[in-house]
């Protein structure tokens, strides 16, 4: 939808009952643009929302509502091409999500010069894609690629994603809001099988505190990272566990199915 406040001619021109709104993130709108939401809350309509936390907020924006509101996490859309114990993997710290500005990877550099000073042996890469090659963060990655050896998997298709995650060991992901279940790159780090550490914020439940480990600044997070790298099976999440049922495709599409009618 952009910034364009014509999604709010949804509910007038389709109806309510037979609309389905899927909104990703409202946390971060603006008053105004939260407002084009208007018309969807006045209406019979099903706004879906990836976690509980942007629920919460649409629902306390909009008191007095009469659409339905419901949760559906997104999940990961990377497989996991069966990920090899912890203890076979390679002493690799990865950073997996888009390249650009407000994704924390210019903390997950910081903290990758600050292990590969103390354990050179250390592989750091940076998995994901690069929408804008001419904005500071990338050439920032670029540019320190070259002088720390830093590796970089651009734009890879899943397989090749899948790949790399089974064969690191730890997942340095400092998103600066914190880490919740719209993180796709979150989800898809744990499935594989990684220690995860990230940043715990009011939209972290607190099933994906448990199976984090919390980033509080670089000279901390860099010391655990060490840690981690040499016996990560510390860290590592019950993928067994019922939060992490939930999070996967069949599950998902059920639910999908069954909101519009088709379970």
């Amino acid at each position: 939808m952009g910034r364009s406040p014509a999604v709010g001619l949804a509910p007038l021109t389709i109806g309510g009952s037979r609309l389905y709104l899927t909104l990703h993130e409202f946390t971060i709108f603006g008053r105004v643009r939260k407002l084009y939401m208007l018309p969807f809350a006045l209406s019979r309509a099903t706004v879906i929302f990836s976690n509980a936390h942007e629920r919460q907020a649409f629902e306390r924006f909009f008191p007095v509502r009469r659409c339905r509101t419901q949760v559906v996490p997104i999940g990961s859309n990377i497989a996991v091409r069966g990920a090899p114990p912890a203890s076979e993997r390679a002493r690799a710290l990865v950073y997996f999500g888009q390249i650009g500005p407000g994704k924390g990877l210019e903390a997950f550099l910081d903290v990758a010069e600050r292990v590969r000073a103390a354990a050179p042996d250390v592989e750091a890469v940076v998995i994901g894609s690069a929408p804008d090659r001419a904005c500071p963060v990338f050439r920032a990655v670029a540019e320190r690629a070259g002088a720390q050896g830093l590796r970089l998997v651009l734009d890879a298709e899943p397989e090749r994603v899948s790949e790399e995650l089974s064969r690191a060991r730890v997942a340095l992901l400092p998103f600066p809001d914190g880490v919740s279940e719209k993180r796709g790159s979150a989800i898809a780090c744990l499935e594989h099988g990684l220690a995860v550490v990230t940043t715990h914020s009011d939209k972290t439940p607190d099933w994906l505190r448990s199976a984090t480990v919390r980033h509080d600044g670089t000279a901390a997070t860099a010391s655990r990272i060490r840690a981690l790298l040499d016996c990560p099976s510390a860290a590592a999440p019950d993928l067994d566990a019922a939060a992490f049922r939930a999070l996967r495709w069949p599950d998902i599409a059920e639910r999908h199915a069954g909101l519009y009618g088709f379970g």
